[in-house]
């Protein structure tokens, strides 16, 4: 069944937003930076299937939500029909002009929902690059579904030996996708001030999360107490905002949950972050030097090869996330004022993180 309704003839196009149920933000992020950069030449509605959902709807988009396959007392086949309904009934209702899809794998549901759409509407999938060698030896089941592909731009892209390297039909490349306005973030004392921190210490933002992918306590542990060696130094503690409990860490360390984290990297020294794509992109675009841990569990994301190549540039650390000595050497780099110092020239030479408004550009070029 599909709610159709007719557009008035001053109504600007629209784009569905639709994203998969990953166990992060990226997601869901990379979709809001996007139809950020929209506006207001394109009005976007975000459909998501994750978790997220409270994060676009408090930033001020439409949102609509389908719960996973997982919490319907229902199999694949069922829910994809749900799913392939669903998107019909948000094309019609808002009379969506393209539909854009971030996610790793395209659903049944969907690719049966923009097949029977195909001549109403344009057909978009935000791919990310770094896909593990050897993941998905034949993306052409997938690609054909869609329009156009937009790749995200990955600083790491020269270590990309994936299957998403070769697969450049239909692909257009835009620079790194970030969420956040840099003209809200504030100043150091702000910044400080905001999160309870001194703006006289060495303020280090430990963020080790990816939703609910690993347990991430003993990591974050060993992080806290090889940085609690160094006087001066305070720790902070992001926690996600898909976690409703703290992390656990002891009393002596700051806890911070905001989002973006981003608008308050004035009040960090550096960093101790995962290696998946929106965290690496944010430190590395805005120039704080950090130690980058890559998840070797994931899928498809080659966080391995992306934090190996920012260690082998100087423009991170790497930790393997188990070496003791490793993570000692580490943190010496990065608590020394020379070498923070040093990192962040380097850091300043990297292109800045503008494929927001090269995507949203391309999806107003591709929906006319």
């Amino acid at each position: 069944m599909s709610i159709a309704r007719q557009r008035s003839t001053n109504e600007v196009p629209r784009a569905l937003l639709c994203t998969s149920n990953g166990v992060g933000l990226g997601h869901v992020t990379r979709m809001m930076a996007i139809g950020q950069a929209l506006e207001p030449s394109m009005q976007s509605v975000l459909f998501t299937l994750s978790a997220a959902l409270p994060i676009p709807t408090r930033a001020g988009f439409t949102t609509e939500h389908l719960a996973s396959a997982h919490q319907f007392d229902a199999n694949g086949y069922e829910w994809n029909d749900l799913l392939s309904e669903r998107v019909d009934q948000l094309i019609s209702a808002y009379h969506a002009d393209v539909v854009l899809f971030d996610g790793v794998h395209p659903y049944q549901g969907l690719r049966d929902a923009l097949r029977a759409n195909r001549r109403r509407v344009r057909s978009i999938w935000v791919r990310r690059g770094m896909w593990k060698p050897g993941v998905a030896p034949d993306l052409r089941p997938l690609t054909k579904h869609f329009d156009r592909i937009i790749e995200p731009g990955d600083y790491a892209r020269e270590y990309d030996h994936g299957i998403t390297a070769s697969d450049r039909g239909k692909v257009s490349v835009v620079a790194p996708i970030v969420y956040g306005d840099p003209t809200s973030r504030p100043g150091r004392e702000q910044a400080c001030s905001e999160l309870g921190l001194r703006s006289d210490h060495t303020n280090v933002l430990v963020q080790l999360g990816a939703g609910q992918i690993n347990d991430i306590d003993s990591a974050v542990g060993a992080v806290t107490a090889s940085l609690g060696r160094h006087h001066g130094v305070t720790v902070a503690i992001a926690r996600s905002e898909l976690s409703a409990d703290s992390v656990g860490v002891g009393h002596s360390v700051v806890e911070i949950q905001r989002f973006p984290i981003s608008r308050w990297f004035a009040a960090f020294d550096a960093a101790v972050v995962a290696a998946g794509y929106n965290s690496f992109h944010e430190v590395m675009s805005l120039g704080l030097p950090s130690i980058i841990v890559p998840n070797l569990e994931t899928k498809t994301d080659d966080q391995d090869a992306r934090s190996r190549w920012a260690h082998d540039h100087g423009l991170g650390v790497r930790w393997d996330g188990v070496s003791e000595d490793g993570l000692h050497t580490a943190v010496a780099a990065i608590v020394s004022p020379s070498e923070r110092d040093a990192m962040r020239v380097r850091l300043a030479d990297l292109d800045p993180a503008t494929g927001a408004s090269e995507a949203a550009a391309l999806v107003q070029e591709w929906s006319r």
